[in-house]
């Protein structure tokens, strides 16, 4: 509570003072111009699916499926192929389809990613993940290349820089929002459902507690009954979390939607 209120005070002081100076580090006002703050959330928000969604993916291929490091990466490479390929792909289409409908149209394609992985959480198949992966990164590619031309295109040339510099920032606000928020629900779910055995040490029960990883590591550690149990009740606790954080996700991706749709539109004459 003592961190949210110094950063709040924090934030509040550095607007006043950006607002104040002839040559401000960072042009606040540049906010005030509707397409440009729309197109800053939609790629931060964007930024947050894809990190949030390769939090949780790449464990369950390398701890849940039992891939190696390399094989996991293999299995995600189609979709962020797809989304390189999503990207360029949007050119043409955004020339003749209005911003406010492609983009609202591919983050409702990254919230189907979310909704497919909560849907069928207890398959955890490699093919399914796969498959949800592309989804999101097809979303990804696509908003964040119309995005980004959004976000020069809105303000005027001499605060083309400026603008750039927002954009960049977003992204890295996305990723700690994404590893941070859905990383700490996922895990919170993950101790809340998790059951320990009988016959652990304090030590083991705290280790088994703190991730997934650490209870396969105390599993391997006990005799073959417990450590089966535990690592059945680790699974589970764990696609439990996965269920919330893709709800999560996916609610986040709708809201995105909803944004882009009213903020880039082109206002009337």
């Amino acid at each position: 509570a003592a961190a949210v209120v110094v950063g709040f005070a924090a934030g509040v002081t550095f607007v006043r003072r950006q607002l104040k100076r002839g040559n401000p580090m960072l042009d606040v006002r540049l906010f005030t111009v509707r397409p440009f703050t729309g197109a800053v959330l939609v790629n931060l928000l964007a930024i947050f699916s894809l990190v949030g969604f390769l939090y949780f993916v790449s464990q369950h291929l390398q701890l849940v499926v039992g891939l190696s490091p390399l094989d996991a990466g293999i299995v995600l490479m189609p979709g962020l192929i797809t989304t390189i390929i999503a990207g360029l792909t949007v050119v043409p289409v955004v020339r003749h389809i209005s911003p406010h409908v492609v983009v609202p149209t591919a983050l409702l394609l990254s919230a189907s990613a979310y909704v497919l992985v909560a849907v069928a959480s207890q398959d955890g198949s490699v093919g399914l993940l796969l498959a949800a992966f592309v989804l999101l990164g097809a979303g990804v590619g696509a908003s964040e290349t119309v995005s980004n031309d959004l976000i020069l295109s809105s303000v005027p040339a001499a605060k083309a820089g400026a603008a750039s510099a927002i954009s960049e920032t977003a992204y890295e606000v996305g990723s700690v929002f994404g590893t941070a928020l859905l990383g700490s629900v996922l895990l919170a779910s993950y101790q809340e459902h998790l059951v320990l055995p009988a016959g652990l040490t304090a030590a083991q029960g705290t280790t088994a507690a703190e991730t997934l990883g650490g209870a396969i590591n105390v599993a391997s550690e006990l005799p073959a009954g417990s450590g089966s149990a535990l690592l059945e009740s680790a699974f589970h606790a764990f696609d439990s979390g996965v269920v919330i954080t893709s709800g999560i996700g996916a609610a986040l991706m709708v809201a995105a939607a909803g944004l882009a749709f009213w903020s880039l539109r082109k206002p009337s004459a």
